[in-house]
Formats: structure tokens, C-alpha cells, sequence
């Protein structure tokens, strides 16, 4: 089975030939890491203004941020605590499967490249 691989990797030093043997199983898209629906989508509407507060905190020096900080009441502050938590645990989950498409795609282009050869066609 196909772990999280880095494609150029794979494009370097492995063969179309080689690459397109490569086995994995399909994710269940209800299984434990879900497709998400549109209204599961639609929720990054909520988050996004935290993520932006966030993000300028970052524009801050030190003293400017401590009163920015120190000025936030204590459920928003809980809130956008918990926001950045829950969104860096999402993206690194959203990376590892964009990671693993990656990889999986550059497996279809291998299998897709050798049907052309062996019917002839060009590359």
C-alpha cells in the first residue's frame, strides 16, 4: 500500500513502468478520515474571521501584541485559542491528503502514459 510519498521523488527515480505498479487502496469515503460535505465546507466561514485576528497578531511587536491579547475577554480568547488549535491539526491532516492524491496522481499519469505507449502513441 502507498504511504504519503513525495511525488518528485518518485518522478526522479522511478520508471512510468515502476510507478504504475505501484498498489494502494482507495480511501472509504465514509470511513475514518470522511469527504467532507459542502456544509462541512461551509464551515471555514466561521473560522475565517479568527484566522484573520490571528494573522495580525503576527503583524505585531511584542508589547503591541500583549495589550491586543490582554484586551480580548476570555470566551473569544478560548475561541480563537481553540480555532488555532483545531485548523493546525486540519491542515496537517489536509496536507497529508493532498500528499497522498499527489502521489496517487502521479501513479495514474504513469499507468495513463504506459497505455499510450503500448497502443502506440507518443509521450
Amino acid at each position: 500500500m502507498t504511504s504519503v510519498v513525495d511525488a518528485d521523488k518518485l518522478v526522479r527515480d522511478m520508471s512510468n513502468a515502476e510507478i504504475a505498479a505501484m498498489d494502494f487502496k482507495p480511501w472509504d469515503r465514509n470511513g475514518a478520515c470522511p469527504v467532507p460535505t459542502s456544509d462541512q465546507f461551509d464551515q471555514f466561514k466561521r473560522i475565517a474571521p479568527w484566522l484573520r485576528i490571528a494573522w495580525l497578531y503576527l503583524t505585531l511587536p511584542r508589547e503591541d501584541l500583549a495589550d491586543a491579547i490582554g484586551e480580548m475577554d476570555a470566551p473569544d480568547l478560548d475561541t480563537l485559542e481553540g480555532v488555532l488549535r483545531t485548523t493546525k491539526e486540519n491542515c496537517q491532516a489536509i496536507a497529508d491528503m493532498c500528499a497522498c492524491a499527489e502521489s496517487r496522481m502521479m501513479i495514474a499519469y504513469a499507468v495513463l502514459t504506459l497505455r499510450s505507449e503500448s497502443a502506440g502513441g507518443e509521450v
